[in-house]
């Protein structure tokens, strides 16, 4: 009896020190979003005395809000970030769950190879190439414009995908596919109306990994935009640009940081409760 006592009282006390351990660190995480928001109210007077950081503000505005919107040209800037996440998006999704669905359905020894070529790609950091890139690659191609930047994205984003969506239509039967080759499907309407469907899953998974990692990134669309693009670019490269042009202040660049932050924060909470499970069943084989 006082053995099982003693085990229960463990498996508790386990529960609640695991909890609480848990509940620290999702609050260390969203610290930094929290004293963004709070110092995007603060005036200039109470957001530039570093003592008044972790403080709420005195006297809030939202004249830090407004100022940052008409600097960094926020509406435009938003519509076309958003445009080359979505184009991007689509790019990467169309042409990896093409390619992963033609690798895992051939067993022929190059398929393994290509594949293989994809997984190696995953490994490569970009910073080792990033100048022979831009001043190489998309120099000569003219590829120095959003048309550019949603083309080198598909290229750096479709191996992570090929990757998951291989593993997940390995998970997949051939006869599916079968049936409707007997009905007289051919390949393609066979992959948007038989593949594609079942593929829903992953795709959202890839999806928000996607969006996530295009709405943030800095370096990319800042190496690509052309010099006379100021405050005609991404968001953040806008926010970015306006920093060393007007004077600095710390109230209005945390009201600009929020502003872009907000809305994929938005559309990763609606979406997270796909994004585990889209991993588990990709890593499927």
């Amino acid at each position: 009896m006082k053995k099982y006592l003693a085990n229960k009282h463990w498996k508790k006390a386990t529960i609640i020190s695991s909890t609480l351990i848990v509940f620290a660190i999702a609050l260390f995480w969203v610290s930094p979003f929290v004293f963004t928001l709070i110092n995007s109210f603060k005036p200039l007077r109470e957001s530039i005395d570093s003592s008044n950081f972790f403080k709420l503000p005195i006297n809030s505005t939202q004249n830090n809000y407004s100022k940052s919107f008409s600097d960094i040209n926020y509406f435009h800037a938003f519509l076309l970030t958003l445009g080359i996440t979505i184009a991007s998006n689509l790019s990467i999704i169309i042409f990896g769950s093409l390619a992963a669905w033609q690798l895992a359905r051939t067993k022929k020894w190059y398929a393994k190879v290509i594949f293989y070529t994809f997984l190696v790609a995953l490994i490569i950091p970009f910073q080792s190439i990033m100048f022979p890139l831009i001043n190489d690659v998309a120099v000569k191609f003219n590829l120095r414009n959003v048309m550019g930047l949603i083309v080198l994205y598909t290229g750096f984003g479709i191996s992570l995908s090929v990757f998951m969506i291989h593993g997940f239509i390995a998970t997949i039967p051939l006869s599916l596919e079968e049936v409707a080759k007997v009905e007289g499907l051919g390949p393609i309407k066979t992959f948007f109306k038989v593949v594609i469907p079942l593929l829903r899953q992953i795709l959202t998974t890839i999806l928000i990994l996607n969006t996530m990692w295009i709405w943030n990134d800095f370096l990319l669309p800042n190496l690509i935009k052309n010099a006379g693009s100021y405050n005609s670019f991404t968001l953040i490269v806008n926010l970015y640009s306006n920093i060393g042009v007007h004077a600095l202040n710390p109230g209005q660049i945390m009201a600009g940081v929020t502003s872009i932050i907000i809305p994929v924060v938005v559309f990763f909470i609606v979406m997270q409760k796909n994004i585990v499970s889209g991993i588990t069943n990709g890593a499927i084989k």
